[in-house]
């Protein structure tokens, strides 16, 4: 194959101006265009397409993502005025004897966004990228529904603060929040040809009203194509805080969730459930520190079950600028709420209760050796990775070492020696009692248009419970996880079907380890670390917390 490196820099030039701006130079040898494995997906959402609210809507913006399928530096059409090919690239949908062109907004060589046409019926399709005449061997394959809303977020990721108006016109935002019963306009696609009474918008744990939406393939002075508009009112008695979570439901299916900032009485967002959020978020040199008892039980019959208990201990240094972006594992939404994340294998990792501590953000620091200390022994640590501090565990890799258990309630105290970026630190963290899940046994099933209630004693009644059901596609890794947050003393949560609705299935016989998982944890209500030594870092995130979990089948 003939790279372009060995194409001398003037004949590239000279060939350059021959075809003309805009076109990228291709050697008649290079490879075809090439669409990743479950690579296209609603550009809005980012959810995968095999879980349900994945399922395409007709006029949606796609991603498609993949191997050299445009040029080097993205190119992006100019204005609304679309064509069926830009620098080159082409986006081919054929459905039957149907074929057409999907319109190129944006080409790179990994990435394209194009706008599927609303004309396109409902059924399954084929997608293939086209560049300089040569196209992608392998089709990649969609379902095509009516409507399928995908909410677009700040962070373009499909989770996190959404693109939400105020009724002024301003940004919604910590700054700016929106108040109860106030217009705010949400932005997506995929909605194809609906009507406003067809749409449902849930706002927290309340339903809102939509009052107007953009058409599909409506011309509006400033909008771009494919940009769908739902403008609906916050409801009255709406939750309050930072971190709202926002769904919708159109033609049946349930978008991702993106956040809204809804003020309180004194015009400001509230943090009480998220003490986490306000430290880590924070630019500077930052400390997560934690320490989690962990009781597992796998069910594989009625009458065969397996019980572990370990204690593991996290411990993460980085250092933060505001340039770095939120993590989405700490924007925890207001009690009584659920929030959902969807995305590809790499979440199946959270079916490991520990793994929810989720790696670093910001640069990592060298904090030295890590130690973990407590009245009974001591235990080394492995900065950013979780680690097995005692206990029995039933995943394989954590085997290899043994210990008896280590947390006993009392005080454990973090220390490292200090490395190139970072002087000595010492923290305290207090452990305490854990908590009862006490209707474990009764839930095997999770049905998921009905909800799940889940009931708990907690160890605190000022702390807060987190409830969390993930589970993956075995076929294309696709996960879904859905997080409700209420607070300890309250002791049930409804978890309701919206927030369960983008967890696949389970099969009715799974193949290999579980990751049908609904994990109840309890965490402190505030900061509990006594930090012994200053100037090292600027903020500390340090804690206790419990978890229980189990296996359950999804239905």
């Amino acid at each position: 194959m003939t790279s372009r490196s060995a194409i001398p820099s003037a004949v590239l030039v000279i060939l350059s101006a021959a075809i003309g701006p805009g076109q990228d130079v291709v050697p008649a040898t290079e490879a075809p265009p090439s669409i990743a494995q479950h690579g296209v997906v609603n550009l809005a959402s980012r959810m995968p397409a095999r879980l349900a609210g994945g399922a395409i809507g007709r006029g949606s913006l796609l991603s498609i993502r993949g191997f050299r399928l445009g040029p080097m530096e993205p190119v992006r059409a100019s204005g609304s005025a679309l064509a069926p090919s830009l620098a080159g690239v082409s986006v081919r949908i054929k459905q039957g004897a149907l074929e057409t062109d999907a319109l190129p907004v944006m080409v790179s060589a990994t990435e394209i966004h194009a706008l599927l046409p609303v004309s396109v019926p409902p059924g399954e399709i084929e997608v293939r990228v086209v560049r300089n005449g040569q196209e992608s061997r392998t089709p990649a394959k969609l379902r095509i529904v009516e409507s399928s809303f995908g909410a677009f977020s700040r962070n373009g990721r499909g989770w996190g603060p959404g693109e939400i108006r105020n009724g002024d016109g301003r940004r919604n935002s910590l700054d700016h929040p929106a108040k109860p019963a106030q217009m705010v306009t949400l932005r997506g696609t995929g909605l194809g040809v609906v009507e406003p009474q067809s749409i449902q918008v849930v706002v927290g744990n309340r339903e809102a009203r939509a009052t107007s939406v953009r058409p599909a393939g409506a011309q509006v002075s400033g909008q771009e194509p494919g940009v769908d508009e739902i403008a609906f009112a916050i409801p009255a008695d709406a939750p309050k805080g930072c971190y709202v979570p926002v769904r919708v439901r159109s033609g049946g299916y349930v978008s991702n969730t993106v956040a809204v900032t809804i003020a309180g009485s004194d015009g400001s967002c509230s943090t009480a459930e998220d003490w986490m959020e306000a430290q880590t978020n924070q630019p500077g040199k930052l400390a997560i520190l934690a320490l989690i008892r962990i009781a597992v039980r796998l069910v594989v019959t009625r009458r065969e079950k397996a019980d572990y208990l370990m204690d593991v201990g996290y411990a993460n240094f980085e250092v933060r600028t505001s340039a770095h972006e939120q993590n989405p594992y700490y924007l925890l939404p207001p009690a009584g709420t659920c929030t959902t994340l969807a995305g590809s294998t790499t979440l199946s990792s959270l079916i490991r209760p520990e793994a929810t501590l989720v790696p670093a953000i910001g640069a990592l620091l060298d904090p030295g050796s890590i130690t973990v200390q407590g009245a009974d022994g001591s235990r080394k640590l492995r900065a950013v990775k979780p680690v097995v501090l005692g206990g029995n565990t039933p995943w394989p890799q954590a085997q290899s070492k043994r210990f008896p258990l280590l947390l006993a309630p009392g005080d454990f105290t973090f220390s490292t020696a200090g490395g190139r970026e970072m002087g000595p630190f010492s923290t305290t963290i207090r452990v305490g009692a854990t908590i009862d899940w006490t209707n474990r046994d009764g839930i095997a099933n999770v049905d998921r248009e009905r909800g799940v209630t889940v009931k708990w004693r907690a160890a605190s009644p000022k702390g807060w419970v987190l409830i969390t059901a993930v589970n993956s596609d075995e076929d294309s890794g696709g996960a879904g996880l859905c997080s409700c947050i209420e607070r300890a003393s309250a002791g049930s949560f409804h978890v309701p079907p919206n927030a369960l609705a983008n967890i696949p299935p389970t099969p009715a016989e799974p193949a290999g380890w579980p990751t049908n998982m609904l994990i109840v944890a309890e965490l402190p209500g505030d900061d509990t670390a006594r930090t012994t030594s200053s100037g090292s870092v600027d903020h500390v995130v340090a804690f206790f917390a419990s978890a229980s979990a189990r296996n359950v089948s999804f239905r």
